[in-house]
Parts: C-alpha cells; structure tokens; sequence
C-alpha cells in the first residue's frame, strides 16, 4: 500500500493500542468465520469494529481511509504497511490462519475464556499462599512447579491442586484433542513443546506440528514436520523434534496459566540463571508475592526487574504510561524483541521511572560490562 503522505499525530500510544488489538480481534474472526453458524454477522462486525479504529488512526495522520473488504487481504501482509504507528513487520494472518502474534493478541484483552480463567485461578492460588505459614516461599515453589509443568502426570496436577485447595480444573484440564494423535498399537500420543513443554497444535492437513499460539516459542523453532505414516516428527524450525508422550495419564496446564504464567516465566527463570553466574550477584524471585519479578543485588548496587514477553509492546507501553513506577524500575525484553526497546523509549516519558532494555543488556549491565 503506498501511503500519500503524513503529518505529526494527535493520537496516543493507547489509540494504537487499541486499534491493533481490535485489528487482531478482526482478523481472529475472519479466520474463523466458517464456524460462526450462528452468527454469521459476528466477523463482518468485528471487520467494521477493526475498520472504524485503524482509520481514525489513518485519517489522523493523512492517509486514505482502507475500506471495510480490503482488510482481509491486508492481515496477509506486515502491519506497518498499513496501521500507523507500529514499527514492526509481523502479519496476523498467514494463508487464512491467525499467526502467533494474532493469536497473543487476540487472548491479550483480558475479557474473553482465557481472561477469565487466569484471573478465577490466580486469586485463589494468592488466597490459599497466604494462610501458609511461609506464603513467600510456598508461592515461588508454586509459581516454578507451573512453569516448569505445562505438561503433568494427573497425580502431580491433583496433588498440587488439593495442597493450594484450589479446584483442580483451575489449573489443569485434559490434553486437547487437536493436540493428539493415534500412535499405532499405543494409543494417543502427544507433542511437548520443546521450549514451553505445552502440547503442540498438530495440523493434519498440512502434516505439521508446532506451538503456534506462542511467538516466543514459534520464533525460538518450535515447528515441525509430521513423517508420512507415523508419529514422528522431523525439525522444520531449528529446535530439535521432541519425541511423543502418551497422552494416557497427562494433562495440560489451563490456556491462560500457561499463556501469562508460563510463557513469561520460561524467560524470568533463564534470566535468573545468567545472572546467577555473575560473581557476588544475589537474586530473588517475585518478591513480595509477585509485586515484581526479580529484585536482583551485587555489592551495594540494586534493580528492580519486570520481565516482559509480549507479541508487540504497545500494551506494556500502555500499563507504563498508565501507571509510574514508584521506585526505579527495569523492564526488559527478550533479546529477541529488542526493537521492542526503542518503541518503548519513545513513548514512555522518562519520568514514569522505567528503564527499557534486553535481557543480555540488562546482565552486561549487572556484571559490569561498559563495551
């Protein structure tokens, strides 16, 4: 799309925000459309919905208004071609299906299943952790048994679930059935993904599996091809195929723990472990009962840490402008999405208190190192 020409914005950060999320919302609908056999007018409302904000955004900066059926073709293609205001070059759809980014932001909103589930599970879990007689301790121990068990032996998931006296279906439910499949005189199988360890989605018709709903997790490689005729899989993305598990006896963590407790966690706990190696480096997880993720120390120096995994950094642009921080605080992202920290930079006044950068950066920065 060729843009004829722009001005300086009105609109804030939270505008695109907003219209990127509802774009996504679009796009998710689109996809789905041959399913809303009851509501057939669901996706073209959620078009026009999509449609009224992207072009106000467009019309604030001086470009053509894009029409309602043009934005199907346009999710094909990078955002930035056509939503102003974003600088990175993801799709939210590809050959029809939502990508990863869509589908964090599609579940991102907080108001739908997956919004639901996480808010029903945590407090409960926070409740029972505070009428331990050591909650700090309990909850980090908690918090790392769901990180580290997206997948679960049904006892271990019981377990836990009656030690918090939370419900057990809170926590964990049965592996999806499009994650199985049959394996030939077994039973179903399985495929932990090698990064998260949730059950992989297993597309038959195009005979791939991968961990499609997490970018962190798809950009990392965690995609693979299906062998004709069998259950195993070979590396289509740079991680190594992991090997099936019997379903029989296993359960997955429930959507919205793994996507806000787990996906986030993979990176807390790898950037704990890099900072550990620094000499005299003393480190602590979620202080405070979660008031943050990592309250890191060496010698007389201290950081306040807040580990953020997001698919685009426009909502954690909104929660910093929304909201200062009282103290110092650093937010970093994983090297991956460093340009993530030049967005955020530009956006987040100074004086909210936060400091942008990688997790490499952010160790560089602890151990020392100026270069």
């Amino acid at each position: 799309m060729t843009e004829s020409h722009t001005k300086p914005s009105g609109m804030t950060a939270l505008d695109v925000d907003v219209a990127l999320f509802l774009a996504a919302q679009a796009a998710y609908a689109w996809a789905h459309r041959h399913r809303e056999i009851d509501n057939s007018a669901r996706p073209l409302a959620a078009l026009s919905t999509g449609a009224a904000y992207v072009n106000r955004l467009r019309v604030d900066r001086g470009l053509p208004i894009i029409p309602v059926g043009e934005l199907p073709t346009l999710f094909e293609t990078p955002i930035l071609e056509w939503l102003p205001g974003i600088d990175e070059d993801f799709s939210l759809l590809d050959e029809g299906a939502p990508t990863p980014a869509c589908h964090d932001l599609h579940s991102s909103g907080g108001s739908g299943v997956i919004g639901r589930l996480e808010q029903s599970a945590m407090p409960k879990i926070m409740d029972s952790v505070r009428l331990t007689s050591d909650p700090q301790s309990v909850y980090v121990e908690t918090r790392r048994f769901l990180i580290e068990h997206a997948i679960a032996r049904s006892r271990d998931a019981f377990e836990l679930a009656i030690r918090l006296k939370v419900p057990f279906a809170d926590l964990y439910q049965p592996v999806a059935e499009k994650a199985q499949m049959q394996r030939r005189g077994s039973g179903p199988v399985c495929f932990p993904c090698p990064r998260c360890s949730w059950p992989m989605a297993i597309n038959r018709k195009a005979k791939s599996v991968s961990c499609s709903r997490s970018t962190s997790c798809w950009n990392a490689g965690s995609r693979f091809r299906l062998v004709d005729g069998s259950t195993e899989l070979q590396e289509a993305g740079g991680l190594a195929a992991p090997t099936p598990v019997s379903s029989d006896g296993m359960v997955a963590l429930r959507e919205g723990l793994w996507r806000y407790t787990v996906l986030p966690g993979i990176e807390e706990l790898q950037l704990l472990d890099e900072l550990l190696k620094i000499e005299s480096v003393q480190a602590r997880l979620w202080p405070d009962l979660d008031a943050y993720d990592l309250h890191v120390s060496r010698d007389q120096l201290q950081w306040r840490v807040d580990v953020k995994d997001h698919a685009t950094p426009h909502r954690i642009a909104t929660q910093c402008l929304k909201k200062q921080a009282v103290e110092p605080m650093f937010l970093v992202v994983p090297d991956a999405r460093v340009s993530q920290v030049t967005y955020l930079n530009r956006v987040v006044p100074m004086d909210q208190n936060y400091t942008f950068m990688t997790c490499s950066d952010f160790v560089r920065l602890v151990r020392g190192d100026t270069r």
